[in-house]
């Protein structure tokens, strides 16, 4: 008979704690995705920030971009007049041919090489 009595209460008890450790997981599982949450999007926003500072670098330590269109054109013109120098060094000069002297020897088998394709 006194078991009877007591265990409505025992049993009351087990079922708050029960709803009381479901509560306390429900509320640690909730905190743990709020911090994951915001500890993820403060990541992305550091690596966000770390993208920009390292093009920030290299565009700093690259080449100046003023003048580079100068310069270029300039290349373009020294390499242009090194490549006519060199043509105007290759190319030979053409003397007229009346001022041209011509062996005798040379002449006369140009002229027999003639006569026999004329004959």
């Amino acid at each position: 008979m006194t078991g009877a009595k007591v265990l409505p209460y025992v049993s009351s008890i087990w079922i708050c704690l029960l709803v009381g450790a479901y509560i306390w997981l429900l509320k640690t599982r909730v905190v743990k995705v709020l911090a994951m949450s915001f500890h993820v999007s403060t990541f992305f926003d550091r690596i966000q920030e770390s993208l920009f500072n390292q093009y920030v670098i290299e565009m700093l330590s690259g080449p100046p971009l003023v003048g580079i269109d100068q310069r270029e054109h300039e290349e373009e013109e020294k390499v242009m007049s090194e490549v006519l120098a060199d043509l105007k060094a290759r190319t030979p000069r053409k003397t007229p041919t009346a001022s041209t002297p011509r062996s005798s020897a040379f002449s006369r088998v140009i002229s027999e090489k003639e006569k026999e394709k004329e004959g």
